[in-house]
């Protein structure tokens, strides 16, 4: 018999071919060169004079090359199985885009008829307790109206009766669910008025900056309401 991971292979979307054994690693020579490039920058602990920065901008900008070098071989080396999962995720999305529409819509169907169910499930089940309560008091009254203590105790078996029947109807009015599928019901909103919610609300509504714009306002401007403009220094 197979197993289920077995199964969902023969069922999978998806087949690809030639990956076992990859393996990716930095060479021999790169780990020199990193290596070297860190000793480099280990020794400028201090910058006191025109050599030693000097020193310092050129050991810099070795390592700001090595470190673009890398990059450039990153995105490279990157392209081929960023286009192989970009390849999957489309296949991926062109199978399920349509199913899980009709997942969504079906969905929706049974949400509106489970719903339905339940409320009638419901109201029965008032209703039987209704008339679990109606039997009980008239059982009672019966009971006690009753004119000899043999009649009494036929009427206490009667209303025993009544009360295991009264019981099942209860049960009995239990919403029939279809197998293997919930119902979850929660709340939704959508805002109709934004400035309303924020005036009566204001927690629930999130300020945030707009950074690209203050950042060009401030090449031009040495303040604005409510922020703070100050420099900053980094060789580069």
């Amino acid at each position: 018999m197979k197993t289920e991971s077995e199964k969902l292979a023969e069922l999978s979307v998806f087949r690809i071919s030639d990956l076992e054994g990859v393996e990716v690693y930095s060479t021999m020579e790169a780990q020199e060169v990193r290596g070297e490039l860190i000793r480099a920058a280990s020794v400028i602990v201090s910058v006191v004079d025109p050599l030693t920065a000097e020193i310092a901008a050129g050991t810099m900008k070795t390592i700001k090359r090595s470190l673009k070098e890398v990059e450039e071989a990153r995105k490279h080396v990157k392209e081929e199985p960023l286009g192989l999962c970009r390849k999957i995720d489309t296949i991926a999305k062109d199978f399920s885009l349509d199913l899980l529409d009709e997942v969504k819509r079906i969905g929706l169907l049974l949400g509106a008829y489970q719903a339905a169910e339940r409320k009638k499930a419901e109201k029965a089940r008032r209703q039987a307790e209704e008339a679990a309560r109606k039997a009980q008091r008239e059982a009672a009254e019966r009971i006690r109206k009753a004119e000899t203590e043999e009649k009494a105790q036929e009427e206490i078996e009667k209303a025993a009766d009544i009360q295991r029947a009264s019981r099942q109807a209860i049960v009995s009015t239990k919403a029939s669910e279809p197998k293997g599928i919930r119902l979850r019901i929660s709340k939704d909103y959508r805002v109709t008025d934004i400035e309303a919610l924020f005036k009566a609300r204001p927690e629930c509504v999130k300020l945030v900056e707009n950074r690209a714009l203050i950042r060009e306002l401030i090449k031009t401007v040495d303040s604005l309401p409510g922020v703070e403009i100050f420099t900053t220094e980094q060789s580069y």
